[in-house]
This record gives structure tokens, sequence and C-alpha cells, in this order.
């Protein structure tokens, strides 16, 4: 069985790293509008 998330383990991959930025933005937003 393949790894669907092997292009995650190429972490400075131009993929991971477009991936990585896109949650970070996500949960920023999250973390920004919540009043905790």
């Amino acid at each position: 069985m393949e790894d669907p998330y092997l292009w995650l383990e190429e972490i400075e991959g131009h993929k991971a790293l477009t991936w990585v930025n896109q949650q970070n933005t996500c949960t920023l937003s999250r973390l920004e509008a919540s009043p905790t």
C-alpha cells in the first residue's frame, strides 16, 4: 500500500511548503478569530 502523504516527507519541496503555508494561514485565521 502506497502512502498518499509521502510527498510531505520532502520537507523543502515546493508542494510540501505550499501545503504547510496554507495550513498555517488557515490556523492563524482561526486563532485570531477566537476570543480566547
